[in-house]
């Protein structure tokens, strides 16, 4: 008896946690099925003009914030680009 009572309580542990981790499954996948079936927009898309050059653009996985393969692995439906120009340009 001694030990019967932690041990009750260990296992009673360990059960809730598989299924907190099953809930969070189920939910990951209704919010990917969600996300598959609607339009994904994005309404502001800074792009840095400096990072355009002849050898770097934009179709290119960069370790910039925004491009075009990160937009694609995501599911990118639609996305408004926004170009900065300073007022003495």
């Amino acid at each position: 008896m001694k030990y019967f009572i932690p041990l009750i309580c260990l296992l009673s542990i360990l059960s809730c946690a598989e299924s907190e981790k099953q809930d969070i499954e189920a939910l990951m996948a209704q919010a990917q099925k969600i996300h598959e079936n609607v339009i994904t927009i994005d309404t502001h898309d800074d792009i840095n003009v400096n990072n355009f050059t002849d050898s770097v653009n934009y179709t290119q996985r960069l370790q910039t914030q925004l491009n075009l393969p990160k937009m694609e692995e995501g599911g990118l439906d639609v996305a408004w680009l926004i170009v900065y120009t300073g007022q003495d340009s």
